[in-house]
């Protein structure tokens, strides 16, 4: 027997859980589809089976230390669910420290690399000019600017 599309909606048609319009289109193709049609009425058969078993007794305290397991379960979800968060997120913030660790060192270098401006200002200055440490800069920085222009 082949599988026809609308063979998983069978159950859900039996049980009235489709709207009025696939309900309508349900039946319309039951109606065409003798493959659907045998398996609707297996499901019927199935469902009175159920139907007619007899149920279980549960024992009130069985059923109290059923209903006390399902009010505990969901703070114990949601605890697991942030602790494995936490977790993901704590690796995240590892892997990406140790990314900028190595992204901001070129490969081989043992040493920080110097700006250039700072190499300029050490080694072409034929005078210490005097005044502060800020004013030496900004002489240092007026002086390589003025350079740039002339070049």
């Amino acid at each position: 027997m082949s599988q026809c599309q609308h063979n998983a909606g069978l159950q859900a048609y039996l049980d009235g859980e489709l709207s009025v319009e696939a309900t309508e289109v349900m039946a319309q193709h039951l109606r065409q589809c003798p493959s659907c049609a045998v398996q609707l009425d297996r499901l019927r058969a199935l469902d009175t089976l159920l139907a007619s078993a007899p149920r279980p007794h549960i024992p009130d305290v069985t059923l109290y230390r059923l209903h006390m397991r399902v009010d505990r379960l969901p703070a114990g979800v949601i605890r697991r669910t942030a602790e494995a968060l936490a977790a993901m997120a704590a690796m995240v913030l590892i892997g990406c420290t140790i990314a900028v660790a190595t992204m901001s060192r070129p490969a081989g270098a043992s040493q920080a690399v110097v700006p250039v401006w700072e190499v300029n200002a050490i080694t072409q200055t034929p005078e210490q000019p005097s005044g502060t440490p800020e004013e030496q800069l900004a002489m240092w920085m007026a002086q390589d600017l003025s350079r740039e222009r002339n070049q």
